[in-house]
């Protein structure tokens, strides 16, 4: 069986990878297709008979990006990976393909260089070692920590999921949500991908806002619930107990030192998530 690999790209640069699923993986692969959704930086890929270029003209977010990749793949299934991964050499694909009788998704084990080349990079470095390098696990928090920069679905079915999906930033946690509430069999890969694209600090640490400020807004419009992340559940102990307007006045004090801290060389993660706390609830509360 070949499948549709689909690389949805915003301001990276795809061909290394496209050069190592060229070189290694042709066999299992009928196409791939790149989806640049509205660069601000040029994006040229290099000419290859598999490689199919669609060019964004505004900017749609990763969800709609992949739904544009799926729209135009011509195989049953498609196996979405970021421009920004770096991919095994050997048994990449049929790692996946080997789970597709029993599973209906299957995703990669995200993980992260052992040092930090660039300190200006420590919050998106240190966030990922600490909360997204996970061991597969395939028991009830396998929906909870579902990382959408590598996985396999039927299109039709991702089609059929990812309707009316909500704009902005930090959509995993809805997708999760998703692929639980229409009970899609998942299986948490061993297969081990890298993720290169690190952000610097200040850009990592405003878009991580941006998803908080979307997850809120998710949670009021009845879309996530406790059981979705940790920080809605950490607010709804809080208001239970009346304290939210005290803890958003106390951060208030202590912000100026917290984001110090946090854009620096040396972030501290539990800073990290008291700012993420009070940017939820102060979005629930506007």
């Amino acid at each position: 069986m070949k499948i549709t690999i689909g690389i949805p790209t915003f301001n990276d640069d795809p061909n290394r990878l496209i050069d190592q699923l060229v070189r290694y993986y042709s066999n299992d692969i009928h196409e791939i297709i790149i989806y640049n959704d509205a660069s601000t930086i040029p994006i040229n890929v290099s000419c290859h008979k598999l490689v199919t270029y669609l060019n964004g003209i505004q900017n749609i977010g990763d969800v709609e990006s992949r739904r544009k990749i799926a729209e135009a793949a011509t195989t049953d299934w498609v196996l979405f990976i970021d421009a920004d991964i770096q991919i095994p050499t050997i048994n990449f694909t049929s790692s996946f393909l080997v789970h597709l009788e029993e599973f209906e998704l299957v995703y990669a084990t995200v993980t992260y260089q052992e040092t930090l080349n660039n300190p200006n990079h420590s919050l998106r470095w240190k966030y990922g070692i600490s909360r997204e390098q996970r061991k597969p696990s395939n028991n009830y928090e396998i929906y909870k920590y579902f990382v959408s920069a590598c996985f396999i679905i039927q299109k039709k079915q991702f089609l059929d999921i990812s309707k009316n999906v909500p704009k902005g930033y930090g959509l995993d946690i809805w997708l999760a949500k998703r692929f639980k509430e229409e009970q899609i069999k998942i299986k948490h890969a061993s297969t081990r991908i890298i993720h290169l694209g690190l952000e610097e600090n200040t850009i990592f640490y405003n878009k991580s806002i941006e998803g908080i400020k979307n997850t809120a807004l998710q949670y009021k419009n009845g879309q996530l619930d406790g059981a979705s992340r940790p920080v809605i559940a950490l607010y709804e102990r809080i208001n239970s107990l009346g304290l939210s307007s005290v803890f958003t006045s106390v951060v208030t004090i202590f912000k100026p030192r917290l984001e110090q801290n946090i854009l620096g060389k040396n972030p501290n993660l539990r800073f990290f998530d008291i700012l993420k706390l009070y940017h939820f609830i102060k979005s629930i509360k506007a």
